[in-house]
């Protein structure tokens, strides 16, 4: 099959969505598939570039339309954080018009605008560009795959469908759209929003999302066969880390969290607070929690409230080779979560990469009976979900660190499914038969 993927987040973009799309383009490809990648154009002096092998599939990088950069120009200008934004030099009108717009920026981000997730989003200004562009190319292809987010590959797979340039169109969702858990949606165009996804997706031949639950909601909405296909984690990438470790050989007992922090969902505050009670008995507490990704010194305040700076660390994002030595090399990982996110369908790509490392995971904010994740680590015996209660933390904080006893570990041969090259196999089977079909 010719098969084309639309991923605005691809290789060498650091991003956990980067890494779903990259493994069909690679093992569908190994499968003996011409696959082709649509993609935007990457900044090759970021220093979180991912390093991986882009052989055996080819990548179209594309530009998007001059209104980007407008864009960016303008947030640069007026929106970015500047410690220079007081100057003398500046007038009090300028001052003021950019503290007001800074602020209404940050009212609207946590409502999606930015985020990739939600309408109106700067993809917006990549649909047309890559629309021409794979137009032009004077080939068709059997199957276009795209996956969300952001919602403008969507936009483009559903062009190339209407036009003829690919047969048959597999909408992938790692994330909700319009009944996003983090982000609302802007009021005043919600209501659009809705309808610009559901006839948008009306076009779609067939869903695919990351959880059982996720996929159920999908085939509800729109009557769509829906699959459901986890993000998995390829071994692969572990067996190519540096053997150093990366935390010094010392006392210290490690809690580590890599990814995103989304204040009021993702809340490690059940787990400050057992650290600070913990702390009002036995001072001689040689812990330390950190976190390493984006948004994390959104932190810093609540870290503070509960007076214990001396036991976390907030680090700016790392290269994946990185958070994944940090993963392997420290004492417990820890997971947030808010209780019946999607329903308890969310299963974030973190996850898998957790378990993979072979190290106990802490899960805060869920508990397993109500979350897709938190069945995982239970069933697995991966690790203990607390929810949001603090003097189970404790507890935990007294047996496993004080008294260091020893946690049972994930077996390779039961995370065996959840190897992203078993996850894209049974999806490539999958879209086979689909094609087959409708080509009868």
């Amino acid at each position: 099959m010719k098969i084309l993927i639309i991923a605005p987040f691809f290789p060498p973009k650091n991003t956990m969505g980067s890494l779903r799309p990259y493994s069909w383009a690679k093992y569908w490809s190994e499968e003996g598939h011409e696959v082709d990648v649509a993609t935007y154009s990457h900044d090759e002096d970021d220093p979180t570039n991912l390093n991986l092998k882009m052989t055996g599939f080819h990548v179209h990088e594309i530009e998007p339309s001059r209104l980007y950069f407008a864009t960016k120009n303008f947030y640069q200008k007026h929106l970015k954080p500047s410690s220079h934004s007081s100057s003398v030099n500046k007038s009090q009108s300028k001052i003021f018009f950019k503290i007001l717009l800074s602020n209404l920026w940050k009212k609207l981000k946590t409502m999606g605008l930015g985020s990739s997730v939600r309408w109106p989003d700067i993809s917006t200004t990549w649909i047309t560009p890559a629309t021409q562009y794979l137009k032009s190319q004077n080939k068709t292809w059997d199957v276009v795959v795209s996956t969300f987010s952001p919602y403008g590959g969507h936009v483009v797979a559903k062009k190339l469908k209407s036009l003829g340039v690919a047969q048959h169109w597999i909408a992938d969702f790692r994330d909700p759209w319009t009944d996003n858990h983090l982000f609302t949606g802007i009021p005043i165009i919600r209501a659009f929003e809705h309808v610009f996804e559901k006839r948008l997706l009306t076009h779609a031949d067939l869903f695919s999302a990351v959880s059982p639950i996720f996929a159920k909601k999908l085939n509800e909405r729109f009557q769509t066969e829906s699959l459901t296909v986890p993000n998995g984690f390829d071994p692969s990438d572990l067996k190519n880390l540096d053997t150093t470790p990366i935390f010094p050989n010392d006392e210290y007992f490690r809690i580590v969290y890599t990814g995103n922090i989304y204040p009021g969902t993702r809340d490690p505050s059940p787990l400050f607070q057992a650290i600070q009670n913990f702390l009002t008995r036995n001072k001689n507490l040689k812990i330390k929690v950190i976190f390493v990704g984006g948004n994390v010194d959104t932190l810093i305040p609540l870290v503070q409230s509960y007076g214990i700076e001396t036991y976390v660390e907030i680090l700016p994002q790392s290269s994946r080779e990185d958070s994944l030595r940090m993963q392997r090399d420290c004492d417990i990982l820890l997971f947030l979560e808010k209780e019946g996110a999607m329903g308890g369908g969310v299963y974030p790509g973190k996850l898998y990469e957790y378990l993979f490392s072979g190290n106990p995971i802490w899960a805060v904010g869920i508990e397993n009976t109500n979350s897709g994740t938190g069945h995982i680590i239970h069933s697995l015996k991966a690790g203990t979900c607390f929810g949001t209660n603090s003097k189970k933390i404790e507890e935990a904080i007294q047996q496993e660190i004080i008294e260091r006893k020893s946690l049972s570990r994930v077996s390779s041969a039961q995370l065996d499914p959840h190897t992203r090259s078993h996850i894209a196999k049974s999806f490539l089977q999958k879209i086979e038969s689909i094609v087959a079909i409708k080509d009868l």
